[in-house]
Protein backbone atom coordinates (compact mmCIF):
# COMPACT_ATOMS: atom_id res chain seq x y z
CA UNK A 1 0.00 0.00 0.00
CA UNK A 2 1.10 3.24 -0.61
CA UNK A 3 1.55 6.66 1.83
CA UNK A 4 -0.85 8.36 0.05
CA UNK A 5 -3.19 5.40 0.41
CA UNK A 6 -2.49 5.29 4.46
CA UNK A 7 -2.87 9.14 5.19
CA UNK A 8 -6.44 8.96 2.92
CA UNK A 9 -7.68 5.62 4.81
CA UNK A 10 -6.41 7.34 8.52
CA UNK A 11 -7.85 11.06 7.51
CA UNK A 12 -10.94 8.43 6.69
CA UNK A 13 -11.24 6.78 10.09
CA UNK A 14 -10.74 10.23 11.73
CA UNK A 15 -12.98 11.82 9.67
CA UNK A 16 -15.32 8.81 10.57
CA UNK A 17 -14.76 8.35 14.43
CA UNK A 18 -15.40 12.41 14.67
CA UNK A 19 -18.56 12.16 13.12
CA UNK A 20 -19.71 9.61 14.54
CA UNK A 21 -18.96 11.04 17.70
CA UNK A 22 -20.55 14.32 17.09
CA UNK A 23 -23.63 12.33 16.44
CA UNK A 24 -23.86 10.50 19.43
CA UNK A 25 -23.48 13.41 21.49
CA UNK A 26 -26.01 15.43 19.28
CA UNK A 27 -28.42 12.39 20.56
CA UNK A 28 -27.15 13.19 23.89
CA UNK A 29 -27.81 16.43 24.00
CA UNK A 30 -31.34 16.40 22.26
CA UNK A 31 -32.42 13.37 25.55
CA UNK A 32 -30.94 16.27 27.99
CA UNK A 33 -32.36 19.46 26.42
CA UNK A 34 -35.87 17.63 26.14
CA UNK A 35 -35.38 16.66 30.23
CA UNK A 36 -34.38 20.06 30.65
CA UNK A 37 -37.40 22.18 28.83
CA UNK A 38 -40.02 19.06 30.55
CA UNK A 39 -38.31 19.94 33.68
CA UNK A 40 -38.75 23.62 33.78
CA UNK A 41 -42.18 23.56 32.02
CA UNK A 42 -43.22 21.45 35.25
CA UNK A 43 -41.06 23.81 37.72
CA UNK A 44 -43.35 27.11 35.87
CA UNK A 45 -46.43 25.68 36.21
CA UNK A 46 -45.91 24.45 40.40
CA UNK A 47 -44.17 28.29 40.25
CA UNK A 48 -47.75 29.57 38.59
CA UNK A 49 -50.35 27.85 40.57
CA UNK A 50 -48.43 28.60 43.77
CA UNK A 51 -48.36 32.38 42.75
CA UNK A 52 -51.98 32.23 42.25
CA UNK A 53 -52.25 30.35 45.00
CA UNK A 54 -50.85 33.20 47.19
CA UNK A 55 -52.47 35.56 45.53
CA UNK A 56 -55.60 34.54 46.34
CA UNK A 57 -55.02 33.53 49.39
CA UNK A 58 -53.50 36.72 50.46
CA UNK A 59 -56.37 38.40 49.03
CA UNK A 60 -58.46 36.51 51.40
CA UNK A 61 -56.70 37.60 54.36
CA UNK A 62 -54.65 35.42 55.19
CA UNK A 63 -51.20 36.03 56.93
CA UNK A 64 -48.27 36.38 54.42
CA UNK A 65 -46.18 33.28 56.34
CA UNK A 66 -49.65 30.83 56.01
CA UNK A 67 -50.06 32.12 52.59
CA UNK A 68 -46.85 31.13 51.49
CA UNK A 69 -46.38 27.81 53.47
CA UNK A 70 -50.32 26.74 52.09
CA UNK A 71 -49.26 27.87 48.88
CA UNK A 72 -45.90 26.66 48.58
CA UNK A 73 -47.58 23.07 49.52
CA UNK A 74 -50.37 23.49 47.00
CA UNK A 75 -47.75 23.64 44.73
CA UNK A 76 -45.73 20.72 45.80
CA UNK A 77 -48.58 18.37 44.71
CA UNK A 78 -48.95 19.79 41.49
CA UNK A 79 -45.26 19.25 40.98
CA UNK A 80 -44.80 15.96 42.56
CA UNK A 81 -47.58 14.42 40.19
CA UNK A 82 -46.43 15.89 36.98
CA UNK A 83 -42.53 15.40 37.98
CA UNK A 84 -43.19 11.73 38.69
CA UNK A 85 -45.35 11.07 35.62
CA UNK A 86 -44.27 13.35 32.99
CA UNK A 87 -40.43 14.82 33.23
CA UNK A 88 -38.89 11.36 34.81
CA UNK A 89 -41.24 9.15 33.86
CA UNK A 90 -40.99 6.75 36.79
CA UNK A 91 -43.29 3.58 36.15
CA UNK A 92 -43.24 1.74 39.26
CA UNK A 93 -45.57 2.52 42.19
CA UNK A 94 -44.41 5.44 44.08
CA UNK A 95 -42.66 3.95 47.73
CA UNK A 96 -42.95 5.71 51.26
CA UNK A 97 -39.14 6.27 50.71
CA UNK A 98 -39.46 8.30 47.59
CA UNK A 99 -42.71 10.34 48.95
CA UNK A 100 -40.60 10.84 52.27
CA UNK A 101 -37.57 12.08 49.98
CA UNK A 102 -39.78 14.43 47.85
CA UNK A 103 -41.11 15.94 51.29
CA UNK A 104 -37.82 16.39 52.57
CA UNK A 105 -36.32 17.90 49.71
CA UNK A 106 -39.72 20.57 49.33
CA UNK A 107 -39.16 20.58 53.11
CA UNK A 108 -35.56 22.37 52.93
CA UNK A 109 -36.69 23.89 50.09
CA UNK A 110 -40.22 25.67 51.87
CA UNK A 111 -37.98 26.59 54.83
CA UNK A 112 -35.65 28.12 52.84
CA UNK A 113 -37.85 30.52 51.21
CA UNK A 114 -40.02 31.00 53.62
CA UNK A 115 -37.18 32.39 55.39
CA UNK A 116 -36.04 34.57 52.62
CA UNK A 117 -39.39 35.43 52.40
CA UNK A 118 -39.79 37.05 56.10
CA UNK A 119 -35.45 38.76 55.46
CA UNK A 120 -36.47 40.44 52.25
CA UNK A 121 -40.08 41.23 53.45
CA UNK A 122 -39.50 42.55 57.29
CA UNK A 123 -35.87 43.40 57.44
CA UNK A 124 -35.28 44.83 53.79
CA UNK A 125 -38.44 45.98 53.23
CA UNK A 126 -38.78 44.84 49.38
CA UNK A 127 -42.37 45.04 48.65
CA UNK A 128 -44.11 41.59 49.13
CA UNK A 129 -44.66 40.52 45.28
CA UNK A 130 -41.59 41.48 44.43
CA UNK A 131 -39.77 39.57 47.62
CA UNK A 132 -42.25 36.24 46.59
CA UNK A 133 -40.50 36.25 43.18
CA UNK A 134 -36.98 36.40 44.80
CA UNK A 135 -38.30 33.24 46.85
CA UNK A 136 -39.44 31.30 44.15
CA UNK A 137 -36.59 31.28 42.62
CA UNK A 138 -34.43 30.61 44.78
CA UNK A 139 -37.08 27.84 46.37
CA UNK A 140 -36.83 26.99 42.31
CA UNK A 141 -33.68 25.54 42.25
CA UNK A 142 -32.85 24.25 45.71
CA UNK A 143 -36.28 21.78 44.62
CA UNK A 144 -34.51 21.07 41.00
CA UNK A 145 -31.39 20.45 42.72
CA UNK A 146 -32.78 17.88 45.52
CA UNK A 147 -35.34 16.31 42.88
CA UNK A 148 -32.83 15.64 40.48
CA UNK A 149 -29.93 14.43 42.70
CA UNK A 150 -31.76 12.23 45.64
CA UNK A 151 -35.38 11.98 45.23
CA UNK A 152 -36.09 11.04 41.20
CA UNK A 153 -33.04 8.45 40.63
CA UNK A 154 -34.75 6.02 38.32
CA UNK A 155 -33.94 8.52 34.73
CA UNK A 156 -30.45 8.70 35.92
CA UNK A 157 -29.96 5.31 36.24
CA UNK A 158 -31.69 4.32 33.13
CA UNK A 159 -29.45 7.13 31.46
CA UNK A 160 -26.38 5.86 32.61
CA UNK A 161 -27.25 2.12 30.76
CA UNK A 162 -28.66 4.12 27.51
CA UNK A 163 -25.09 6.41 27.31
Amino acid sequence: MSAEFMMRRRIGRYIFFRTNLMAQNGRQMRWCNMYRDKRQAVELMRLVVAFAAFFLLMTGGVPYLLAQALSYMIGIVNSYVLNRKWTFRVTRKANPLEAAKFIIVNGLSLLISTGLLFILYDAVHITLWLAKLVVMGCGAIVNFIGSYLWVFTEKQKIRSEVF
